[in-house]
């Protein structure tokens, strides 16, 4: 995986901006605004980078309906932190 920057971000969202398919549009917001959030250390860059960046909510984010980005922290000395997708 590459290493965020502001160019990467920019361009995800640029694309977020132009997407017409509601599935994709509300998993990837989802995941970004997740990864906004997050408390695990290994996102901390990402999420540093995110904090520069206004991401618009315009996808119906229903779980029932869509699918979603969700993260569960829980620090294990064995597995560390757990991330889970829900498509």
């Amino acid at each position: 995986m590459q290493c965020p920057s502001d160019d990467i971000v920019q361009n995800i969202v640029g694309i977020l901006r132009n997407e017409t398919i509601n599935q994709v549009g509300s998993y990837v917001w989802s995941f970004l605004n997740t990864k906004r959030r997050s408390t695990n250390p290994g996102s901390y860059d990402l999420q540093n980078v995110l904090k520069r960046f206004h991401i618009p909510q315009r996808f119906d984010v229903d779980p029932r309906r869509f699918s979603r980005y969700y993260e569960f922290g829980y620090f294990d000395k064995e597995v560390n932190f757990i991330e889970m997708s829900l498509v």
